[in-house]
């Protein structure tokens, strides 16, 4: 795909000159900024999920395999079940940091 871009006079000869010292085409010194300016702003930034996902569904795949009575965590079941944990885990730290000011009073 062919596309033009029109920059100012400075642009241009500080990217001739850039192009001669590292001996790479015009097109390969601007294809390769927009590719890492893309990468920085303008693409969605992958999740965590997104880097597990494949992981903890052969995980799901394996178990229920492995056990087949075992039911199948579904989408809405794991965030109900995450939120319990971090529900049961604030509110024992909240338990627990009484206690210590109990203690210290």
């Amino acid at each position: 795909m062919t596309l033009t871009v029109r920059t100012d006079h400075r642009v241009s000869e500080a990217l001739a000159q850039y192009c001669v010292q590292t001996k790479q085409t015009k097109s390969d010194v601007v294809k390769l900024a927009l590719a890492e300016y893309l990468a920085k702003q303008a693409l969605p930034k992958p999740t965590v999920w997104d880097s597990v996902k494949d992981l903890v569904l052969a995980l799901e795949v394996e178990s229920a395999q492995a056990d087949p009575d075992l039911p199948v965590l579904q989408a809405r079941d794991r965030k109900k079940h995450l939120s319990d944990y971090y529900a049961e885990r604030h509110a024992k730290r909240r338990t627990d940091r009484r206690r210590s000011a109990d203690r210290a009073v």
